[in-house]
């Protein structure tokens, strides 16, 4: 009998975190469709004025992706009382890697503000 017990909550398990993963995932695809050309016209309107990439580089990207936080914020997770917690936890980001270019640059487009940083490529 425990053993059933210990499968069904196994299972109850599983599926909870499957839901999760699908949501997650299916969130994330609709937010870079979505945003997708917003991010790259801002990233190629910016980075371009820096000099970072060329305008063709930025305006077909290598990769879009979706993050939540800023990595470039230096704040500890513990730190909640902190002014920039929130924007190194909680602001979602379009980041965007140029095509074509010999940059180590990620364009980071904050979705809340809709503005954009360019960060190094480890940092996202």
């Amino acid at each position: 009998m425990r053993f059933i017990a210990v499968v069904l909550i196994l299972l109850a398990g599983a599926k909870v975190g499957y839901q999760e993963y699908l949501y997650r995932t299916s969130t994330a695809e609709v937010l870079v469709s979505t945003f997708k050309e917003q991010a790259v016209a801002a990233c190629q309107r910016d980075a371009t004025a820096a000099g970072l990439a060329d305008r063709a580089a930025w305006a077909n990207p290598a990769q879009v992706w979706f993050g939540v936080g800023n990595p470039s914020a230096d704040v500890s997770v513990w730190q909640i009382d902190h002014a920039r917690w929130g924007e190194r936890y909680r602001t979602p980001f379009l980041f965007v890697t140029p095509g074509n270019a010999r940059t180590t640059a990620v364009c980071a487009y904050d979705l809340d503000a809709r503005r954009t940083m360019v960060l190094p490529l480890g940092q996202s």
